[in-house]
């Protein structure tokens, strides 16, 4: 991913920063949108949540299951030691 460095000029004209923006050239063509940090990551935590595949009853009871053997036990089957 590229990055751009904001510095103060451009933070003015993108409004502080704080809501979606959509970015256009002088002639009205869309470039793109600014998201926020704060909205972006509540859009990847909604993103995650609504794919996965589990209900929350099978998260709960995955979460209690306790491991059938210990680390290096694993690694011993797994031909590692």
């Amino acid at each position: 991913m590229s990055s751009v460095i904001a510095d103060a000029d451009l933070r003015a004209k993108l409004n502080g920063f704080d809501q979606v923006i959509e970015l256009k050239t002088p002639d009205g063509v869309v470039l793109g949108h600014f998201i926020p940090e704060v909205e972006y990551q509540q859009m990847q935590y909604a993103l995650a949540i609504a794919s996965c595949p589990f209900t929350d009853e099978e998260l709960d009871r995955r979460s209690q299951e306790t491991g059938e053997a210990s680390l290096a036990e694993f690694w011993k089957r797994m031909g590692r030691i």
